[in-house]
């Protein structure tokens, strides 16, 4: 669902700048959280239990320190274009065809190709890949009505998984709020070092402001693989939303957890 042209632009603009201001912003918003963490410099959380490691997340993201880092960036990444008349009947019902293949929509994700940053889209929302090795950190709860699930790894080892509550528009798919949110770690998170505390946070205050605009995307087939457009719900193009060019690749279920504990993602690396 989150499309590698918006991911790129997140990494790349705030999980860097993250890293440059690990007692700038990143860093206030922690010590700004309802709750004042005995903090390691290094590790900020080091001592935490999962819940307190949550609660430093969703503090983070809801900073005032960090929307404003944040703004600019949405700006550009939502910025929309003219309106496309019959949008909704244009690209194919993406549902319907992965629905027909063997396995089910269930059974086939939707993975880009593309090395610098690992996705992998489950458009049942069912998907439950072996991450033996992994520490699970749930920031917010599904909850009812999810129906889609994005996985996304900006940093090696490190996954967020994303829950959506998706409707339909003719073809498209459209979405308002990421209604769950899980981090996946294979280094234990409270041992991680202080730059990638502050990076994935950024991050998911990124998609938590992203994901509160509703938008739509539609989907056309190249190849054997499938590219899409973003859209408002009044049919203007969100160009900061689409995917590359690369299509997006057929990956089955069940290579979802090997695929997740070899994947190394290359965008952030110096």
């Amino acid at each position: 669902m989150m499309k590698r042209g918006a991911i790129r632009i997140m990494a790349g603009a705030l999980a860097l700048a993250a890293f440059a201001l690990p007692g700038g912003a990143a860093a206030q918003a922690g010590a700004n959280s309802s709750k004042q963490f005995e903090q390691s410099a290094s590790y900020p959380l080091a001592g935490m239990s999962e819940a307190e490691m949550a609660e430093f997340f969703a503090a983070m993201s809801a900073s005032e320190e960090v929307g404003e880092l944040i703004e600019p960036l949405l700006e550009e990444l939502l910025a929309p274009a003219k309106a496309v008349p019959g949008w909704q009947s244009t690209g194919i019902d993406l549902l319907a065809e992965l629905g027909a293949r063997p396995g089910g929509l269930a059974g086939n994700l939707l993975h880009d190709p593309d090395a610098e940053v690992a996705t992998v889209t489950d458009l049942s929302g069912t998907a439950m890949p072996d991450l033996a090795g992994f520490q699970t950190l749930v920031v917010r709860p599904a909850g009812p009505g999810a129906n889609e699930r994005t996985f996304a790894s900006f940093l090696p080892g490190i996954w967020l998984a994303l829950n959506f509550q998706r409707t339909t528009q003719g073809n498209s798919m459209c979405y308002s709020g990421a209604i769950g949110l899980t981090i996946h770690s294979r280094t234990p998170i409270d041992s991680l070092d202080e730059d990638t505390v502050f990076a994935a946070a950024a991050l998911v205050a990124t998609f938590d402001r992203v994901t509160e605009r509703t938008f739509c995307t539609v989907y056309s087939r190249s190849g054997t693989g499938y590219v899409s457009l973003a859209y408002r719900p009044d049919g203007r193009r969100l160009p900061g939303l689409d995917g590359s060019n690369v299509p997006l690749q057929i990956m089955k279920s069940a290579d979802l957890g090997a695929f997740m504990r070899t994947a190394v993602p290359t965008l952030l690396e110096e």
